[in-house]
């Protein structure tokens, strides 16, 4: 059986990503605004830092986008599908299926360094304290 071009694991098959900023306010949440992000294919995996939101798809693209007014700071591109990613303050980490780990420069988007594992990244986790893993 031929193996999926497709990033299973954490995908979410939508055509929008909405993002609601909340506001707790003595007890109850409240809608303030909704801003609706267009990616250009399934969302794969989402990562929330400060104002910037990423979000990586099924057709190699991770997008930056400056919250909560929805402005995009960068498009990372890779060959294959991105399956995971982590946000720090300083780097996007993003795990891809041809089992490569692309490091970026955040909100910027400059490729630092490509790593390499033999099989697809289904998870990637960051730590940007000074403690380490």
């Amino acid at each position: 059986r031929e193996r999926s071009r497709t990033c299973r694991r954490a995908s979410v098959s939508v055509r929008e990503v909405r993002r609601m900023a909340l506001e707790v306010g003595e007890g109850q949440l409240r809608l303030e605004r909704v801003v609706t992000l267009q990616p250009s294919s399934w969302v794969t995996s989402l990562a929330f830092r400060g104002n910037v939101l990423a979000a990586a798809s099924n057709d190699g693209i991770a997008t930056l986008w400056r919250m909560p007014m929805g402005e995009l700071l960068a498009s990372l591109r890779h060959e294959e599908p991105i399956c995971s990613l982590g946000l720090s303050a300083e780097f996007v980490v993003c795990g891809c299926r041809d089992g490569v780990v692309a490091v970026w420069t955040s909100p910027e988007g400059r490729l630092v360094q490509k790593l390499r594992h033999q099989k697809s990244v289904g998870a990637v986790a960051v730590d940007d304290t000074d403690e380490g893993c």
